[in-house]
């Protein structure tokens, strides 16, 4: 009995140990697994480090530091920083990324599971990116509050944009941005932005502009499958034009109009798609005959704000800006002679083209022409007064206010005009035998 007693206590003893074991290789493999998952807290440049998921890279606009290929950070928060930063093709999981007072950072073809919470975020990109979820301070996945100057291009925004706070001169260009309960884009007290390319959608209210925003344009996007396609709630001096608006519940609706102007089309005769516009285009110029009224939110009247040039087809928002000018003139002029040069300039969608002129080399634009076909020579004049040598450089623009790059530029020299002195003609009347010998 005593010797069984004793079997079974080395057998229990056996079996504790090697549960122990078990759980002692539960909990490596368990840290093991856990190692390619990151808490990333940054609150200064000195915490770009190994530690906090940086590859390589030292910081400047050069080598800027590396965050690549990390499959799952659980969070990420960012704080106080101006070192130049690169996040590449990384996951963010279960926490919303966080940044606050962040310069000179880069996100590219990253997704986010959680959405994208940014406080004074400036110089920054966010390229190529999928951005789901919300914050609590707001439904929308995509949240700027007083960040500037910044980039966002080709992004899959699925729960909407809130800029707002004074979030000025970003850009949004070419992005996909849905928000099924919610505004796709919400702009509130937020200046000069543009929002170019977009395709806004799905929502409750496509594009909402609220508060003091001023100075924004919207310009050659869809807008379409929402309740209200554009609520210009309110602001001053915004610009829509060259956009398709179509497939919602109500296009547009504008109120406090007598607080701010909206402008609907641009001074260049270019207005937007609205499917349901009822006019007609007699001279057949793809623009309607008459105005699309923009109605007021109460009772849907009519306000004293139009789209002077709707368009009668929907437009391809895919446009290409016109080619490199190519410029041709002389080298060589006389003071207040007129000079004459060649120009000309191809747009790939056969929209036609104008030319901006730099006549003196100074960068900014002193004379514009019309209108003329793509591809078309023109001749241009222009007559110096001083001489000097000056640079001559153009660029084109198209209808729907895409630009070319500036043409090489072109010098002309204007030397000094020969001068006689006028006691010499003298001399020459009086003594013609000195004309003859000068002659010789």
């Amino acid at each position: 009995m005593k010797n069984k007693i004793v079997a079974i206590t080395i057998l229990g003893l056996f079996i504790l140990s090697s549960f122990g074991n078990l759980l002692v290789t539960s909990q490596e493999t368990t840290n093991t697994n856990n190692m390619d998952v990151y808490n990333i807290h940054i609150y200064g440049n000195d915490d770009f480090t190994e530690e906090n998921g940086v590859s390589s890279g030292s910081g400047t606009e050069n080598d800027p530091y590396i965050f690549e290929n990390l499959d799952y950070i659980r969070m990420m928060h960012i704080k106080d920083t101006t070192a130049y930063f690169i996040m590449r093709n990384c996951i963010i999981n279960d926490h919303i990324m966080d940044l606050k007072n962040v310069k000179n950072a880069e996100f590219i073809d990253c997704e986010f599971e959680t959405g994208f919470f940014s406080k004074d975020l400036e110089d920054s990109i966010l390229k190529n990116c999928v951005i789901y979820g919300g914050h609590d301070f707001c439904y929308n996945s995509l949240i700027l509050l007083g960040c500037k100057n910044n980039y966002f291009e080709s992004n899959e925004i699925k729960t909407g944009i809130y800029n707002s706070h004074s979030s000025d001169y970003n850009i949004f260009d070419s992005c996909n941005i849905q928000s099924p309960i919610d505004s796709s884009v919400y702009i509130s007290n937020s200046c000069n932005n543009e929002i170019n390319n977009c395709k806004i959608h799905n929502s409750a209210v496509g594009i909402w502009f609220n508060g003091l925003s001023n100075y924004n344009k919207i310009i050659n996007c869809d807008i379409f499958d929402n309740r209200l396609g554009i609520d210009a709630y309110n602001g001053n001096q915004n610009i829509i034009y060259h956009n398709n608006i179509y497939q919602n519940e109500f296009n547009v609706e504008r109120a406090h109009y007598d607080t701010g102007d909206f402008y609907w089309n641009n001074d260049e005769c270019v207005g937007n798609y609205w499917d349901d516009y009822l006019g007609f285009d007699s001279d057949n110029d793809e623009i309607g005959d008459t105005p699309y009224d923009i109605l007021a939110s109460y009772q849907h009247q009519p306000t004293d704000e139009k789209d002077n040039y709707p368009r009668m087809y929907a437009y391809d928002v895919d446009s290409i800006e016109p080619m490199k000018p190519t410029l041709l003139g002389p080298s060589s002029g006389k003071k207040g002679v007129e000079q004459s040069f060649i120009v000309s300039s191809f747009d790939s969608d056969g929209d036609d083209v104008k030319f901006c002129i730099d006549w003196d080399g100074d960068g900014e634009i002193d004379e514009v022409n019309s209108y003329n076909e793509s591809g078309e020579m023109i001749e241009i004049m222009h007559t110096w007064n001083k001489r000097g040598n000056y640079k001559v450089q153009v660029y084109a623009k198209d209808p729907y206010g895409y630009t070319s790059e500036w043409s090489d530029p072109l010098t002309i020299n204007i030397p000094r005009a020969r001068t006689i002195n006028i006691l010499f003609l003298k001399i020459l009347e009086k003594f013609p035998i000195l004309q003859r010998l000068i002659n010789l």
